[in-house]
Order: structure tokens, then sequence, then C-alpha cells
């Protein structure tokens, strides 16, 4: 079985490229084998190839249809299935797969859900979306949500394909937590505040840091940790310098080290302003840590641990007042029942893998 991944590019920050890293490393065999088209050159592109596996690159422009066309007719009949992942021009690459390329299975998978696209965004992804669903043979998503905003006409045809990571890495760890505390100078009447995310609007980390303004003003003794890297690095720069932040507030950049920042912290705390799902949630109630999280984010995030508390308001006094009594309130998780092993069960990536590869194998012989 030969599978072709669309995407945009494939870089080592991003969520929905860990999703598809994940599907690759697992699911690749000597029977089932992936190459990539994207429109960028990516971080992961180097890797993928020294496995023996291919990265096509068309970048978007001038030339870009007829770029498309030519390669879906020099690789005719070569791939059984193509996955698509959240790109406006799914619609485009799926119908050139179809007529030219005589790919007769096309997944489209959704990512993200949102709510507040401007009017003209919005007739601009009822058209893009209506070609994408046209061309589509199966819908996929990470949640409920994500598949009723990214397919309005076949949602109900969807399939919910959850997000998931190697849960076993996310086991809270004692000596990790001493170790990273220490390195950031964590006494023992502080707080470490943790949030995960790109350095972009949609994360909404600018906003956190007026939160954390009001945390310390209102007496919270508290260190918040930004991991990330994006476009409002500097913005954020400016803004903790404004606020006199600089010895509460550190921005970490991009880190391999998730699992022990994990452990050293006290609270997750995510105000996107939308979510497919927000898989750093599931890493964080993994972790045994409680979550804030704002109403945007889609409630499938919850495992039912008694670890999420969704903030239904966009007043940074509010969510200061929250994660305090949360912090004041709650334990972090040190050890799970079994019964929420169960629970956190269903996002491991084993366990989705096996998912997906039978989902293949059934579209393929259907």
């Amino acid at each position: 079985m030969k599978i072709l991944v669309f995407y945009l590019h494939l870089n080592k920050d991003g969520g929905t490229e860990k999703v598809i890293i994940n599907y690759y490393k697992n699911i690749r065999s000597e029977s089932v084998v992936f190459s990539f088209l994207v429109q960028k050159k990516g971080g992961l592109d180097d890797d993928i190839i020294a496995n023996g596996d291919k990265v096509y690159v068309i970048e978007k422009n001038a030339l870009y249809k007829r770029n498309l066309q030519k390669f879906f007719l020099e690789h005719k009949n070569e791939y059984d299935i193509i996955h698509a992942h959240m790109n406006k021009d799914i619609g485009l690459v799926f119908k050139y797969a179809k007529k030219y390329g005589n790919i007769n299975h096309r997944i489209s998978h959704s990512h993200n859900s949102r709510s507040d696209l401007p009017k003209i965004s919005k007739l601009y992804k009822v058209i893009r979306g209506w070609s994408m669903e046209k061309y589509s043979t199966n819908f996929w998503g990470c949640s409920s949500a994500a598949n009723e905003w990214f397919f309005p006409r076949n949602h109900m045809k969807a399939v919910v394909v959850n997000n998931s990571i190697e849960v076993n890495k996310f086991v809270p760890s004692l000596k990790a937590r001493e170790e990273q505390r220490q390195k950031f100078n964590i006494s023992p009447d502080e707080f470490l505040i943790c949030n995960i995310g790109r350095l972009v609007e949609q994360k909404n980390q600018l906003f956190l840091i007026d939160v954390m303004k009001n945390f310390i003003d209102e007496g919270g003794r508290a260190k918040l940790i930004i991991i990330g890297e994006g476009h409002l690095r500097n913005d954020l720069v400016k803004k903790i310098s404004e606020l006199k932040l600089e010895k509460n507030v550190f921005l970490l950049g991009n880190r391999f080290d998730i699992p022990d920042l994990l452990s050293a912290s006290d609270i997750m705390v995510s105000p996107s302003v939308y979510e497919g799902l927000s898989i750093v949630n599931i890493e964080g109630q993994c972790s045994g840590l409680p979550c804030i999280v704002s109403k945007y984010i889609p409630k499938d995030v919850d495992l039912g641990i008694n670890l999420v508390t969704v903030i239904d308001s966009e007043q940074s006094e509010i969510w200061a007042h929250v994660i305090k009594e949360k912090l004041l309130s709650s334990e972090r998780k040190l050890a799970f029942t079994d019964e929420e092993k169960d629970k956190l069960k269903k996002y491991d990536i084993y366990e989705t893998n096996k998912q997906v590869l039978s989902m293949y194998l059934e579209i393929c012989d259907g």
C-alpha cells in the first residue's frame, strides 16, 4: 500500500506535523510506504529522505497548477491513497490527484475548529471547502468540533481520529521536577505555570502576559514558562518588559524536554482563541497537571479525570483569579487509577496508529 501525504511543510515545531510524523514512524513498513507532497521545504525533509522515502516539493507560485498536473501524470497509478491535512488547496490537489493521478481514495483530515473568521474569510472557506468536500472520499478529524467546522456538508460521515501521544513518556517524574525547578530557581513557596504553543495569535499568549500581570499584582507567587516559537516573539518580549515581568515570564523557544518541563510545572494554561483539540492539554493531563483552558478549546480535550477547568471569559482578571484558586486548592496527580489509565489510553499513539492502519487497509480493500 502506497500513501501520498499532502501538507504545507514538514517542520519540527507544529502540532499537525507531530501527528503526521507519528503516523509515518509507527505505521511505515515494507508493505506500507509513505511519500510526501509539500508546498515548502521543511526541517524534517532530510530525516524522511534519509529513511529512503520521498519528499516532493511543489512551491505555490504562478506555475503551481501546471506543476501539480505534471506531478500526478508522472506518478499516475502509483498511489493507493492521498491523505491531506488542513490546507486551503486540498480541493485542487484532490481534483488533480483523481483526474491525472488516478488516486481513488482521498482523505481530508481536519486539525482545527475556529469560529472567529472575518466574513470575507468565511466566504473564502465556503468556496474552497466546497471543492475539498467534492473531491474527498473520506473525512477524518481530531475532534467532533474540528469535523463540523471543516466538513459542514459531510461531518456526519466524518471519523474522529484522536491526535495521539506516547502516554508513557509523560508519566510525572519527581527527579525531573526537582532538577527543572532548580534550573528555573523556583522556591518552595512558588508555583510554575506552563503554556505550550506557537507564538501566534491563535495561542493568545499576549493575553496570557496580562493574566500573569494580574496574578502577580494580586500577590501570587509564580513563574510562567512559554514553550514555542513564532512571529509574535518580539511582541511578547516587549510586553514582558513593559509590564516589568522579566523575572516572572520566560520564553523558552522550542524544546525537546517537554515531559520534564511538565513534571516541573504546577498547572498548564491555554487561552487559545481556537483549536482542533489542543494536544498539549492531553500531554498535560497525562502528566497529572491541572489544565485551565479557554471556552474555544473543544470539550473532547477533557479526558474525564478531573483535571480540566474551562474559563468562559476573556477578562484577564478572571483568568488570574481562577488560576490562583486552582493552584491553592488542587494538587497535581502523581499516579492514576486503573479507570483513569483506561481514559488516557484512547490517546495513546499505539492505539491510534492501530486504528489508522486499520482504516487505511479498510479503505483500500473497500
